[in-house]
Formats: structure tokens, sequence, C-alpha cells
């Protein structure tokens, strides 16, 4: 399974945020989107996603336009896992991931056998079946984004989105995040798209980069071939020194001092 991007332009009135925004993307990959604030990344998301429909171009998965689809058949197909999900109600842990089969359920007959398998099945994919009677707002962070990522499994979709997804957690919550994420997108096949500030982590994590600069993709490929000292100072701005760490196949970024 292939999800194609192909030539889209998507603007905020007359305020043009993307632009010819063209790439491929196979099953089981991960893909790191990089770029400093306002580049577009949280943008080209909700655009694959149709939450934002681009003014041009097509999204294809397999060959068909996801902008044929409705949003049930968009739901069976991406999952999405939001920079902050809020949740007010203190709904526990196992109605929140079983909220991930709303697409597949029947409004009169209710959950089926099959739902509360999959509810069961991804929240121990996700390690979150000892949380099921908690409720949502009385358990960690790390366990709260275990928990989303969880209830967009439940969905089995082709295409997992995600839009900062260790944002605000501490460093070993980050590292059980993305080696969770990573994992699930070998072991099902998932075409994994995620948005990250953190150059490094993007490196150690995605298969491929794509930076986008000004809204237009400025480079995209490897950690080694996106991650050059010469685009970060042109994306970003600033002068650095990059550090190669080979068991990892990570890059360590370190801005120079200003002088």
């Amino acid at each position: 399974m292939n999800l194609t991007i192909k030539g889209i332009d998507f603007y905020y009135e007359s305020i043009k945020a993307l632009e010819n925004i063209t790439f491929e993307v196979k099953e089981g990959e991960v893909l790191g989107i990089i770029g400093p604030n306002g580049s577009g990344k949280t943008t080209l998301l909700k655009c694959i996603n149709m939450v934002l429909r681009p003014k041009v171009g097509a999204i294809l998965i397999d060959s068909k336009n996801i902008s044929e689809f409705d949003r049930k058949e968009i739901a069976k197909n991406i999952g999405v896992v939001p920079q902050n999900s809020t949740i007010h109600f203190p709904f526990t842990v196992f109605d929140i991931v079983l909220m991930g089969r709303m697409p597949y359920v029947d409004k009169l007959k209710g959950e089926c056998c099959r739902d509360l398998e999959i509810t069961e099945e991804v929240m121990k994919i996700t390690n979150t079946k000892h949380l099921a009677s908690r409720p949502i707002n009385e358990i960690s962070g790390g366990e709260k984004q275990r928990v989303v990522i969880a209830r967009a499994l439940a969905q089995e979709p082709k295409i997992l989105l995600l839009d900062e997804p260790t944002l605000h957690l501490d460093i070993n919550h980050q590292i059980e995040i993305l080696e969770l994420v990573v994992e699930i997108a070998k072991r099902k096949k998932l075409i994994v798209i995620m948005v990250s500030h953190d150059l490094g982590l993007a490196s150690r994590y995605c298969d491929k980069l794509l930076l986008l600069h000004e809204g237009r993709i400025y480079s995209v490929g490897t950690a080694a071939e996106v991650l050059t000292t010469e685009n970060i100072k042109k994306v970003y701005g600033i002068d650095t020194y990059l550090i190669h760490h080979p068991p990892t196949n990570s890059y360590l970024v370190i801005p120079k001092a200003v002088e």
C-alpha cells in the first residue's frame, strides 16, 4: 500500500500555506515531517486527513483519491493522534479506546464482539490494558498518550498521523512512545507520518525526513541527506554542529554560539 501526495496547494483565505507538496510513503515506513514553526507541518497533516481540503492536487491511497471518501471511510483508513488531546469528561481508559471503533459501530445495535476484541488487542499492544478502568484524567501524560494512540489504532487504519506525539513528555516517555510507534508501523505494516520539532529523535526513529520551509518541501530523504548544516542554516537560520551517532543512526544537532 502507498500513500501518494500529488502537488497539493492549500490557502488560509488569500494566504498560501502549502505549495506543490509532492511525496510518497510506503507501508511500514515512518516519515518524519520537520521544519520551523509556521512552515506548514500541522496544515499538511490536516490536509492528508481531509480536515482541510487542498485547493489543488490529490491525496491517493493506492490510487484512490480520498477526496471522494466520506468521513467514515476516511476514519477507517486514517488514524490521528493530535498535538493536544483534551478530554474534559472522566471516561474510563477502556471507553476512550473503544471510541476508536465508532466508524464501524451500528448506531442501532451498538458495539459488537469484534469491537470489544479490537479494543482489547490494541490496549495490549500499547500496554494500556492495566489502565482500562482508570478515569482518563487520573493517569500520567505518558500513559494518556499511549491511550490516544490505542484509540487511533482501534480504527484499524492503514495510515497513522501523529502531530508532535512526544510534546510535553519527559525523555523516558518520549523514547517509550517513539519505540512503540516504530514497532506498530513495522508489525502492522502501517504508513506512519509524524510531525516533530526534535531533530535528533526524528532522525533516530524515522525512515525518512521531509523538511518544510515556508510551505514548500525544501528537502526529503534519509536523515543524512536532509540534516545537513547547510539545510539547517537555510531553513532554521542558525549555524550548527552535527554529530552522528552510528549505533542509533541518529544526529545530534548543536547550535553554535551567537557571536
